[in-house]
């Protein structure tokens, strides 16, 4: 192969001849005698090297052949714009493209027949390169003069039409000059304007501010005012008893839907409206969802000893409500509650017994994770606090044929008011055995406490939706008595309770929705041990609690 690289094919050639002929008995190069072998070897390679060398050329030529590129070009078709802009350039482009495009054809065919036949002769091809080359540039140089030609007319119709619109412009300017000069002079003033304008967007923004501050301190009176009257209509049972109205820059008192000045309140209603303000202010600037959350330290000297004998039951049911909340609601929270009445002390005691009993069953069912709640008792006497007890029936049935007969009494009784009525002897016992039998009904149906009877959603699932939540909360004055009854006769002494105190006709009231909430959980028990028990008129009783 160095051979042939270096001297060419004629020199093999050559060498090739030497060797193979008979005569040759001497290497021309080493003068050595060489044997017949070595020449038939030596030609054999000499041929291979021939033959590699003719399948390199022919390789060599057709890769070059190959890379060559003939491409044809484009004509332009005659549906386009500038065809019919330009039909006589394009046409002459058109034609100078396909000649060329027929010579490139006749090429790529010479082309192809050399690879396929590398040692044949190609056919010559006749044809003008120059010429052709010339007329394609000529053509395309044509198409662009017509094109440039074409857009100037175009830009000196833009210059024109600017130039037109620059002249309507003065013109316009001209015919209407007053109106130009108004314009200039009301553009002053609105310039003016807009100075004063930003002059007073400060003192705007500030009371805008104000304004916002003043509706957020109504909107949360509104609130609050809301809260306490929601608070006067659980004391009393009674939304028409007492409530507050906003009036111009003070509160106005409505009774029994009518105004009334404060000095015709009695001590305890005062008393009502201080304690209901006072719950509701501890939430103030709270949002509703957070009501209670802050740790709270509360402290209520005497809450309940002021308040009129008809209304401390309804308190005592406000406090246990809040009381729940407070204590419910953060675990950090506290409350101290100081009176120097026995009676109010076993009331508050059994409020606290009753909540924490609430949250023991709620955590049974799941629906609480309140921790403990823990209250202590204690009396103070002789300057020392002491640690003080809270303690906790007569023939069960006797007792109850005596509350539903007193119940089912002629003595008219209103759900809408109170109807004044004489006062009736049995006035002074009824509410302690109502809260016998309440106890004794609750333990023996439920094995279940007084207070817990309110609070088991089980059992107050039993009761019609329309009577559920107003029994529930009415039927809780019952809860507060003064100590354990079981060691007494009912009669041996006169009741001192609060439930006592109230009038004639709301112990008849008292006595009805207490049938008619046993009747909702149990009415054959009612059936059997109730002589003379009518389930009529039962059921109007329950329109009591409606």
């Amino acid at each position: 192969m160095e051979v042939l690289s270096n001297s060419g094919r004629t020199q093999l050639d050559k060498t090739k001849n030497i060797f193979s002929a008979p005569s040759t008995e001497y290497c021309p190069t080493c003068f050595r005698t060489i044997t017949t072998r070595e020449k038939e070897e030596l030609v054999h390679v000499i041929n291979q090297v021939l033959t590699i060398s003719k399948q390199n050329a022919e390789d060599d030529i057709t890769n070059q052949l190959k890379s060559l590129n003939l491409n044809t070009l484009a004509i332009i078709n005659k549906g386009t714009d500038i065809a019919t802009l330009f039909p006589q350039e394009i046409f002459a482009y058109n034609e100078a493209v396909e000649e060329y495009n027929e010579m490139i054809a006749r090429y790529s065919k010479a082309v192809t027949d050399k690879i396929n036949n590398p040692y044949a002769i190609p056919n010559t091809i006749d044809c003008d390169n120059n010429k052709l080359y010339s007329s394609i540039i000529s053509a395309g140089r044509a198409v662009q003069a017509a094109v440039e030609n074409y857009n100037a007319i175009f830009e000196n119709e833009q210059l024109i039409k600017s130039e037109a619109d620059f002249l309507n412009l003065n013109i316009a300017k001209f015919n209407n000059r007053d109106l130009f000069e108004q314009f200039a002079t009301a553009s002053l003033r609105h310039r003016d304007l807009e100075e004063k304008v930003r002059a007073a967007e400060a003192p705007r923004e500030e009371n805008e501010r104000s304004i916002s501050s003043v509706k957020a301190r109504l909107a949360e009176q509104k609130v609050a005012l809301d809260q306490i009257n929601e608070k006067l209509a659980h004391v009393f049972m009674n939304r028409n008893r007492l409530k507050l109205i906003e009036g111009d820059n003070c509160y106005r008192v409505l009774s029994r839907d009518e105004f009334i000045a404060t000095s015709q309140l009695s001590v305890g209603e005062r008393n009502a409206i201080s304690l209901c303000y006072f719950f509701s202010r501890i939430n103030s600037s709270v949002r509703a969802d957070q009501a209670y959350q802050r740790p709270l330290f509360i402290v209520l000297g005497d809450p309940i000893s002021s308040f009129d004998f008809e209304n401390k039951i309804g308190i005592l049911s406000l406090l246990r409500e809040e009381l729940e909340k407070v204590l419910f609601s953060n675990p950090e929270s506290k409350v101290l509650i100081m009176t120097h009445d026995a009676e109010m002390f076993h009331h508050i005691a059994k409020i606290y017994d009753d909540i924490e009993e609430r949250r023991s069953m709620l955590a049974k069912v799941g629906k609480s994770n309140v921790e403990k709640i823990v209250s202590h008792h204690y009396q103070l006497s002789s300057g020392r606090l002491t640690e003080a007890g809270t303690k906790s029936f007569n023939d069960y049935a006797q007792q109850l044929q005596e509350v539903y007969n007193y119940a089912a009494s002629n003595i008219q009784a209103s759900n809408s008011q109170d109807v004044e009525v004489d006062y009736h002897p049995d006035d002074l016992y009824i509410g302690n055995i109502m809260r016998r039998v309440i106890e004794t009904f609750s333990t023996f149906c439920y094995r279940r406490g007084v207070s817990a009877i309110f609070n088991d959603q089980d059992i107050l699932d039993n009761i019609p939706d329309i009577h559920r939540d107003f029994l529930r909360t009415f039927m809780y004055r019952l809860v507060f008595n003064s100590e354990s009854h079981s060691e007494e006769n009912v009669k041996s002494r006169p009741d001192n309770n609060a439930v006592d105190f109230i009038s004639h006709s709301e112990l008849v009231k008292t006595a009805r929705l207490l049938v008619v909430f046993m009747n909702d959980l149990n009415p054959l028990h009612l059936q059997k041990l109730i002589t003379g028990f009518d389930a009529n008129e039962v059921k109007v009783w329950g329109q009591l609690a409606v």
